[in-house]
């Protein structure tokens, strides 16, 4: 015979352990993006459109000094 006290409390267990393992990975899936130089949050992801800030300074600063 199936203890049903049992089965809830492993139901419980698996139900908590699967909403943590849930939120851990959608702060991987959906990072937050930002979209400027200035952050300095290294949990957080730039946006494409600053990459690209970035990369023509880059660009222009190399252009500068082989000038």
């Amino acid at each position: 015979m199936v203890n049903s006290s049992k089965v809830t409390a492993l139901v419980n267990a698996l139900t908590s352990k699967f909403a943590l393992v849930n939120h851990a990975h959608s702060e991987y899936v959906n990072p937050t993006i930002v979209d400027n130089l200035t952050t300095n949050d290294s949990t957080k992801v730039l946006s494409a459109k600053q990459g690209k800030v970035l990369n023509d300074l880059i660009g222009d600063a190399i252009t500068y000094i082989n000038q």
